[in-house]
């Protein structure tokens, strides 16, 4: 057996491989005092769709993987961080004749690393494949127990609670429908199901797909990578008749099949309540890099600069034109330049369908003007002038507010 535990600020979590005997994952919340054993497991399933649109195999066989027969575990603790690292290989079946025969002649080579930070509560996850089989989908699947009524999504500027299940899910060719209504739902950053008692977050960097299985319990699965290798396909399961894109002809597209290796990479967040600003916010932190750039000059005979237009920005700040942002209870969206260059454009929304009595405030290097601007960038209306820090007002539920930051030296260049 090979385990580790790490004490964080939220919870304590403990992560145990049982490799010697069914391969599982476990994991322990102090918070809820619970063990959630085998919470994290991989499935494999046929793909007979396209490019467009998943469709199960027509004769499926779907593989519930396990980390069993390991070539290397380990870990590594330290005093902030912690690892856990899994490393082996899936038979699975190498295309869908031989999912049909139920023959394991195809494999993915997986390394498998869970990190755990004392300053979160998050289990990042980073999963790289060499993926050998075709015409298949590999996801994740999150036991969470929950006993949610919907699934919770991000959209640009908000959350979206969709049913956990179509209700025509079973009978939409009696209702005359034209394709499946999909239980397979899109995310931007958060894929998430809560209940009164406890709440599962997926964020992501890079998968936009996730899917609610209703089994024993609820389980969040999330698409890890899609292998076809047709960019339309007629008559699947899920969409009888004409292929999407092209209608007249199939067309092959084997590059799609994602053979080779792939890197898969998120963070699970387990606790007992969901906040939707939280968890942007928590996504920003997980996925926002240093912003790094190359000094070179462009060969304009080999790389024609049409083809790369830059965009010269004006706009000339000082050091002390700083802006800070605190005790935010709206969700950071954008910031750049004005459309006239004379400011700085600060873009705030509330994802949720309250009101946000206190959202936050600015505090700014040196005196500033404040203005408020609509979604083109055009000034509204004057909020303040001559000021070092700003409360916002109240936000309306779903409200996007841009806010114009206009440092004095730059109203007198801009001409205000």
């Amino acid at each position: 057996m090979l385990s580790f535990s790490i004490i964080l600020p939220y919870l304590i979590v403990d992560l145990k491989l049982c490799n010697r005997t069914d391969g599982r994952v476990d994991l322990y919340l102090k918070e809820k005092k619970q063990w959630y054993y085998n919470f994290l497991t991989i499935e494999d399933g046929g793909d007979e769709g396209d490019t467009y649109d998943y469709s199960p195999a027509f004769s499926d066989w779907i593989l519930n993987l396990d980390f069993n027969g390991l070539v290397e575990e380990k870990t590594e603790q330290g005093d902030l961080v912690s690892r856990l690292f899994l490393k082996g290989r899936w038979q699975i079946p190498y295309d869908l004749k031989s999912r049909e025969e139920k023959k394991l002649n195809g494999w993915m080579d997986y390394e498998l690393c869970l990190s755990l930070n004392r300053q979160s509560n998050r289990i990042d996850l980073k999963m790289e494949i060499d993926n050998q089989a075709l015409d298949h989908r590999v996801r994740i699947l999150l036991d969470t127990k929950t006993k949610a009524l919907y699934s919770t999504s991000d959209t640009p500027f908000g959350i979206i609670n969709r049913p956990i299940n179509d209700p025509h899910l079973d009978d939409w060719r009696e209702q005359d429908y034209k394709e499946e209504p999909t239980s397979m739902r899109p995310f931007i950053h958060l894929a998430n199901l809560h209940d009164c008692e406890q709440s599962w977050t997926f964020l992501t960097k890079g998968t936009k797909d996730f899917q609610v299985l209703q089994k024993e319990a609820q389980l969040l699965a999330i698409t890890v990578f899609r292998g076809v290798g047709y960019l339309g396909r007629p008559d699947t399961l899920r969409r009888p008749g004409d292929a999407s894109g092209l209608q007249t002809k199939k067309v092959p597209t084997p590059e799609s099949q994602l053979v080779g290796k792939l890197i898969f990479e998120g963070s699970i967040i387990a606790e007992t309540e969901f906040d939707a600003q939280k968890k942007q916010e928590e996504y920003l932190m997980t996925t926002q890099t240093g912003l790094y750039y190359q000094t070179q000059d462009i060969n304009r005979f080999t790389t024609p600069i049409q083809y790369f237009p830059i965009n010269l920005i004006n706009l000339q700040q000082k050091e002390e034109e700083w802006i800070r942002a605190e005790r935010l209870s709206v969700v950071f969206s954008s910031m750049q330049a004005t459309t006239d260059q004379s400011g700085i454009e600060l873009r705030l929304y509330n994802p949720t369908n309250e009101v946000q009595s206190k959202p936050g405030s600015f505090i700014f290097g040196t005196n500033a003007q404040v203005k408020k601007l609509n979604l083109e960038g055009k000034v509204k209306e004057t909020i303040a002038s001559d000021i070092k820090e700003l409360s916002m007002s109240p936000f309306r539920p779903g409200e996007i507010r841009t806010y114009g930051i206009y440092f004095k030296q730059k109203e007198r260049k801009s001409g205000d």
